[in-house]
């Protein structure tokens, strides 16, 4: 992953605690080259989500940058720039089952 720290379309927020992302299809091109089996935006968030990301914007899924640029933003209580004993607790949310849902 040459050059990550000049990518422009993905960055902490000013003070740390939330991911910004602007274009989605060069985070899937990374992901993939990394080894992910990604293909759409929507299998990226589902992870996301899956993770405990919750989206960091009021309802709307990009928000308009002080630079014009449109942003998705994405937070968790335990992703933090520069925190990387925080990520050893990270693990997949399990959804309940429907069968163990209904009762």
């Amino acid at each position: 992953m040459e050059g990550f720290a000049n990518w422009d379309w993905i960055r902490w927020n000013q003070s740390g605690d939330k991911l910004m992302i602007s274009d989605w299809n060069a985070l899937i091109n990374a992901l993939t080259d990394l080894g992910f089996g990604c293909t759409s935006r929507e299998s990226v968030m589902k992870n996301f989500y899956h993770y405990g990301f919750e989206s960091a914007v009021d309802g709307r899924k990009r928000i308009a940058g002080d630079d014009g640029v449109e942003w998705s933003i994405l937070s968790h209580t335990d992703f933090r720039r520069g925190h990387f004993d925080l990520l050893a607790g990270f693990t997949r949310v399990k959804a309940l089952s429907r069968s163990s849902a209904s009762g």
